[in-house]
């Protein structure tokens, strides 16, 4: 079995570096390669290395090298500066992922974040209304795997269990990925073949992947295959806001059981959700008839 050598930069580490390394070890085991990596700022070892990931001042793919520190290191279109590990997307993703789209899909969904991190800046914007709020973003849960202050414990150590936390985190991405893609494929037939009335889904989607022109307003579809309920679901106007194109009635907020029965007229109705954006019944039909009550939310 070939053994290959990756070098990367010792002492304390981000995401980017841990990511950047979980990227290549998936690479490299589709081919069925021995693996050994070294943290290290010695430029004989860094120069020796097969992959040298976030040290060493080169980005050069042709001799596997992806450092980002460097002058006149890569940016993308949209503004977002490349760190190791979006390089190291760059070159292996669709290898890694075995579809082109999947590998756009992360790189947008987990890889720019990243990279827009290590490189000092952040994707998000506090609320006004939580101005000192500061969400934890995945390079502090990788960082969690330090050594805490106070504790003499060498970051190489530590490195393998954020490489491990890293390499998890990009696995489960990518199942989602694809799972997204084929539930877009459903979304896409149904939008096609839509007619005024309410689309009945046979399998539970989430309502993020529901495209902005979408052009119904709630829908059905099955939630809990344990109990055999469904829920009817208001579609919402973007898929990365809350706000729908529908809500539920104001006097279903947060009712349940009997009390929702009673004030919907729908003998299995079980529960409103607070946010009057979804709604619950133990049968399809039932789900149907909460949906046809679904009313403008321009009140």
């Amino acid at each position: 079995m070939k053994r290959t050598l990756i070098a990367t930069h010792s002492g304390e580490f981000h995401a980017d570096d841990a990511f950047a390394v979980a990227t290549l070890e998936l690479a490299l085991s589709l081919g069925k390669e021995e693996i050994e990596i070294i943290r290290t700022r010695d430029e004989d070892i860094i120069h020796s290395a097969d992959w040298v990931l976030d040290v060493g001042g080169i980005y050069d793919p042709e001799t596997k090298r992806f450092d980002h520190h460097q002058l006149g290191s890569p940016v993308r279109k949209n503004g977002i500066p490349y760190a190791a590990f979006g390089l190291m997307w760059k070159h292996v993703g669709v290898d890694v992922t075995g579809n082109a789209e999947v590998a756009k899909f992360v790189d947008e969904q987990l890889v720019q974040d990243i990279d827009a991190a290590d490189n000092g800046s952040h994707s998000y914007t506090p609320n006004p209304e939580h101005k000192t709020l500061r969400p934890t973003t995945i390079d502090n849960l990788v960082q969690a795997f330090r050594a805490p202050w106070g504790e003499n414990i060498n970051p190489d150590t530590c490195f393998p269990h954020a490489v491990a936390f890293a390499k998890g985190i990009l696995e489960r991405t990518i199942a989602q990925a694809h799972g997204d893609m084929r539930a877009k494929e459903i979304i896409n037939e149904v939008i096609e073949s839509y007619s005024d009335t309410i689309p009945v889904f046979e399998t539970l989607i989430p309502s993020r992947l529901f495209p902005s022109n979408t052009p119904f307003g709630v829908a059905i579809m099955p939630y809990d295959k344990t109990t055999g309920s469904w829920k009817a679901q208001a579609m919402r106007i973007h898929p990365r806001e809350f706000k729908t194109r529908v809500l539920f009635p104001k006097e279903w907020a947060g009712l349940r059981d009997e009390e929702f029965k009673k004030v919907s007229n729908v003998s299995d109705a079980k529960f409103c959700h607070l946010s009057r954006t979804m709604a619950f019944a133990l049968s399809k039909e039932g789900a149907l008839a909460l949906a046809k009550q679904a009313k403008s939310n321009e009140d």
